[in-house]
Order: C-alpha cells, then sequence, then structure tokens
C-alpha cells in the first residue's frame, strides 16, 4: 500500500468536500442574486437554480469523471448518491425528527420510479447510455421542470405584510466575482479533488475505483442535501424535505447522466451497474409507501439505513466477486 498516496488522496476528499459545498454555494447565490435582479419569476428559480444547487456536486464529478475516461465512477456517483439519499439521509432525518408529509413527496416519487425504470431499460440496452439516448433523458427534465415551474405557479403564496417593504436585488462586482469564484472552486474541488482524489484512493488501497464511486464520492457529493433534508424536517416542512431528495435524484439521473453522455457520446456502463440500479428503484418505491401514508417515522428510518446496509453488502458482492443479475440485452 502505498501510505503517501493514501494519505495525499484522503486530504484531497476532505477538502474537495468543503471546497465543493462552498463553491457550490457562491455560485448559486450569485446566479439567484442575478435572476432576481433581472425580474425572473420565483417559479423559475426554484427549477433551475434552487433546486439542482444541492446536486451540482454530482453533476460537476460525473461529467469529470467521464471526461477522464472513468465512466464508471460518474455511473456509480449518481446511482450511490441517489441510493444514500434516500435511504441514508431519509433513514437518518427520520429516525432523528419523524414528520409527516403531504401529497407531493408520493407523486415525485412515483415519477423517480419510472424516471429509473426507464435508466435501467436504458442501460440494459447495450451497457450504455449513448448520446442520442441522452437527449431524450435532456428532453424529459425539462418536461419535469415545466411542471414543477407550474406547480408552484399554482401554489397559494403567502401575502405580505401591509407594512412590509419588497426586497430589492441588485447586483453589484461582488455578485459577480462570487459567481466566478464559486465556478473556480467548484471545478478545482471536482477535478483535482473529489474525482482524482477518489481514483488515487482507490489506487492506493487496491479497489476498484468504482466501488468507491459508489459510497465515498456519493457521500461526499450528497452532503449538501443532508443538512437541507434535516434543515427541513426539523422546521416542520416534511414535504420540502422529501421533495428535495426526489428532485435531486431526477435531476441526477436526467442530467448528471445525460450530460456526460452527450459530451463524451456514451457514458459506458459496467455489467454490475443494471442489478445496482435496480436496487435503487426498488427503495425508491419503497419510499412511495410511508409518503402515501403521510408518516415517516423511527421505524421506518431503521429500515431505511438497513436497506442502506443491504446496499454495501450487494456493491461488495457485484464489483469485488461479480455476482451480479445479467440483465442486459
Amino acid at each position: 500500500m502505498n501510505v503517501e498516496l493514501l494519505a495525499s488522496a484522503i486530504a484531497r476528499v476532505v477538502v474537495g468536500t468543503g471546497l465543493c459545498w462552498i463553491g457550490s454555494d457562491w455560485l448559486v447565490d450569485g446566479l439567484e442574486t442575478i435572476a432576481r435582479a433581472k425580474g425572473v419569476p420565483e417559479s423559475v428559480l426554484g427549477v433551475l437554480i434552487s433546486a439542482p444547487g444541492t446536486s451540482l456536486p454530482e453533476f460537476g464529478s460525473a461529467i469529470v469523471s467521464s471526461l477522464e475516461g472513468y465512466s464508471e465512477v460518474g455511473v456509480g456517483c449518481v446511482v450511490g448518491s441517489n441510493v444514500y439519499n434516500i435511504c441514508g439521509i431519509i433513514g437518518i432525518t427520520a429516525l432523528l425528527v419523524p414528520f409527516t408529509v403531504g401529497k407531493y413527496p408520493f407523486r415525485d416519487t412515483l415519477i423517480a420510479v419510472g424516471i429509473g425504470i426507464l435508466l435501467l431499460l436504458l442501460v440494459m440496452h447495450g451497457l450504455g447510455l449513448e448520446w442520442y439516448e441522452a437527449i431524450f433523458l435532456l428532453v424529459l427534465y425539462a418536461i419535469y421542470a415545466y411542471s414543477l415551474t407550474k406547480r408552484e405557479e399554482e401554489a397559494p403564496q403567502e401575502a405580505e405584510g401591509e407594512g412590509e417593504a419588497k426586497k430589492v436585488y441588485e447586483t453589484t462586482w461582488k455578485t459577480y466575482a462570487k459567481v466566478v469564484c464559486g465556478i473556480g472552486l467548484f471545478v478545482v474541488a471536482i477535478k483535482w479533488c473529489l474525482v482524482d482524489g477518489t481514483i488515487d484512493l482507490a489506487k492506493a488501497i487496491g479497489y476498484p475505483a468504482a466501488l468507491l464511486g459508489y459510497t465515498l464520492l456519493a457521500i461526499a457529493t450528497s452532503l449538501p442535501e443532508t443538512f437541507t433534508t434535516l434543515n427541513a424536517a426539523r422546521r416542520g416542512m416534511g414535504d420540502l424535505a422529501v421533495t428535495n431528495i426526489t428532485g435531486s435524484n431526477n435531476f441526477n439521473i436526467l442530467m448528471g447522466l445525460g450530460v456526460p453522455a452527450i459530451i463524451t457520446g456514451k457514458v459506458q456502463a459496467k455489467p454490475w451497474d443494471p442489478t445496482l440500479i435496480l436496487y435503487m428503484i426498488v427503495i425508491t418505491a419503497i419510499l412511495a409507501i410511508p409518503a402515501r401514508l403521510g408518516k415517516l417515522g423511527r421505524p421506518y428510518g431503521a429500515l431505511n439505513l438497513a436497506l442502506y446496509g443491504g446496499f454495501i453488502a450487494l456493491l461488495w458482492e457485484t464489483i469485488m466477486y461479480h455476482h451480479y443479475l445479467h440483465l442486459w440485452f
């Protein structure tokens, strides 16, 4: 084992996680200020900036990994992040802060299941995602984003107090500097810290890079969703807690895999990916049951964490020992 490479890789992943979080936060804040100053509607802001903001780390990791020839790391980051979002984040949140949900989480969960099934079928066809198939995913995301925009427009808005002045947003050089610095930090964090650090860590410990993509990289890039969901549940905003997860998962699949496939021509899948995607679909469907009933309590949280443990065990069997279902055609 190369101890020096191991220490360097761990340090880069830790530092990269922090830089990625700061960079994406600056970028989203700057873009939101600019958009509000230009009069962009609130509903459009939520769908195009706020919602995808927490998924930027996964999105960037998938693109960089594919460009560097490690598409299995990108696929692992996206699928692993989706499983962690549901099993890990929802599980931890339900254990710490049991919460109730309304009608939107159930509907969004069913949409997420459908998108997962579509991805499984596409990947099964030739073990990869071709660029022309990716175009369909991007179109599907545009339709999904439009439906979310309409939902926001139709939702009842809170009336502002008579004496309250509407906040005025102005753009200065600091606003644009925040966007530029955010992009710079984000690129450095993703390219040289997270992705390269994960690949070097895999080399140092002698494990496949895909295994760390599904676990370490997936969890590191999902930290924004973790804190957003916990905060929403703590404030009694159960719908936001769950739709934050389902929205992030849909963005991860449709954009996080679609854009890299268009850029590189194809996102190559590995033989074990269909099995792991199928597991992702199953645990997403399990989320629909309590979402329909309206209550996510501690027993459900414990179940989710147990399912995540099962995912880790399945990862080990499929990637290390090549025990997987032959689902492709």
